[in-house]
């Protein structure tokens, strides 16, 4: 079965980004609760909310933009500047001691989640190969729950014998190598997105025929 240049790329920039984001589930919560003052399952909680509303609001926005523009390489920019934003916000982490720091990385998380996730989508809908949607939608399924399965058991044992800050540095190196492997599609994409199917001569005609007999001219 064969995958297209364009969705191999996307599928395994997804594999590493989505990836560090596994690596730091069975953490978040201890970290949170041992590292940060005042921190509580509550806290938690309310930190998931902001990056929820903020990723929720602003996605529809950054989707609806990116419709308009005539060219993937509109996509193409908010995609890799999203994909930047969430790869350094796990660095924050690693400085975080207060509450409200947790709630501005996590605001910035949602922000790069909000900025990349409708342009993958819409890059990725475009270049899939047609009669191999189920397959290489299930491929991309399928590879990222199995990065997210190996990465989550990496974070855990990783945090336990030597900290969460390696955890946040290696969740940050992963999500860069996702963004660059998403480089590499820059050259593959539409430079037009609408293209306009050209008329044929009794497509421009009907119209007029259809005045003139309206006029009983026929």
């Amino acid at each position: 079965m064969r995958v297209n240049k364009v969705v191999k790329v996307l599928i395994m920039a997804d594999f590493f980004m989505l990836s560090a984001v596994g690596m730091a589930s069975p953490i978040f919560a201890v970290f949170i609760t041992e590292n940060i003052q005042g921190g509580s399952l509550a806290l938690i909680g309310y930190v998931s909310t902001v990056y929820l509303l903020v990723k929720a609001g602003f996605q529809l926005v950054f989707g609806r933009w990116i419709d308009k523009k005539d060219s993937e390489k509109y996509d193409f920019y908010l995609m890799i500047a999203g994909s930047i934003l969430v790869s350094l916000a796990p660095l924050g982490y690693i400085f975080s001691k207060l509450p409200w720091h947790i709630y501005v990385i996590e605001a910035l998380n949602g922000f790069g989640f909000a900025m990349n996730l409708p342009a993958w989508y819409a890059i990725f809908t475009r270049h899939i190969d047609k009669g191999e949607e189920g397959f290489q939608w299930s491929l991309e399924t399928m590879l990222v729950a199995l990065g997210g399965a190996v990465t989550a058991s990496a974070g855990g044992y990783l945090a336990e014998h030597y900290g969460f800050n390696l955890v946040f540095i290696l969740m940050s190196v992963l999500s860069l190598l996702g963004t660059m492997f998403m480089a590499l599609i820059y050259k593959d994409l539409k430079t037009h997105k609408f293209i306009v199917t050209p008329k044929t001569t009794d497509e421009y005609i009907k119209p007029f025929k259809k005045r003139l007999m309206h006029k009983r001219y026929f």
